[in-house]
């Protein structure tokens, strides 16, 4: 059983490695900068793909909601209402556009 979101830290997975080559080097820039995705092979064919840490944030975050069914349903029926345009604006709600102070 997974635990739930809540209870469950996925950074502990995480081990930082530091790298000298300067081969190395520049490809974790290309992907820290979201330019690409590298798979890497072990000699006994092992394979893994880097990403970026923001990247991998990110999934981790959205397989946590899309785990949980409550969340995943509240984001399907916020997208449907989106779809049908069952939406107002920040003005319409609160008197006054995102961003600016209420006028009193």
């Amino acid at each position: 059983m997974k635990p739930s979101s809540d209870q469950y830290d996925w950074s502990k997975k995480l081990k930082r490695v530091k790298l000298k080559d300067s081969a190395v080097a520049k490809a974790l820039a290309r992907i820290a900068g979201g330019e690409q995705h590298v798979v890497l092979r072990a000699e006994d064919g092992t394979e893994v793909v880097a990403m970026s840490l923001e990247e991998y944030e990110g999934l981790m975050e959205t397989l946590d909601i899309l785990s949980d069914e409550e969340e995943a349903q509240g984001l399907r029926e916020g997208l449907n209402d989106l779809d049908e345009g069952r939406v107002h604006t920040h003005e319409e709600v609160f008197g006054h556009p995102f961003g600016e102070s209420p006028r009193t």
